[in-house]
């Protein structure tokens, strides 16, 4: 029974990665997925054992992976140039992040300026950094 544990912790660790994309808690969330189909199948069924090759293979998967998978990420989601551009659906503050709809998707946008961006603006994608755009104003 101990595996399905493991594949709630894996469940819970995705909702959260979800919640916040820093592309970091799908590792331990793969690793918890590695230590519930260990104990389903009764390869290690005592907890000290299960924590401890989750914690290695969450800590190796890391730091081995990490950054090859974000800057794949990232170069696959950036198809986007400075002369992109599209009308805000909601106000983001000066310097401040928000969530807009671009494209029929939500994202986390950062206006970059010191002004404010208001609903029904026009802005700029800038550049982005992950799942995040980073808006200006036309000039």
């Amino acid at each position: 029974m101990s595996y399905i544990f493991w594949l709630t912790i894996a469940v819970l660790l995705l909702i959260i990665e979800i919640a916040a994309p820093a592309f970091f808690f799908v590792f331990f969330s793969f690793s918890a997925l590695v230590v519930a189909a260990l104990s389903y199948f009764d390869v290690v069924y005592e907890l000290a054992p299960q924590i401890g090759i989750f914690a290695i293979v969450a800590v190796l998967s890391l730091v081995l992976l990490r950054k090859k998978f974000r800057d794949s990420i990232q170069n696959t989601q950036s198809p986007m140039n400075a002369t992109e551009s599209f009308r805000l659906d909601a106000d983001i503050p000066a310097k401040s992040e928000g969530r807009v709809t671009y494209q029929g998707s939500p994202w986390s946008a950062v206006n970059d300026t010191d002004a404010d961006m208001k609903s029904g603006d026009t802005v700029i994608i800038a550049r982005t950094e992950g799942v995040r755009l980073i808006l200006r104003k036309p000039e």
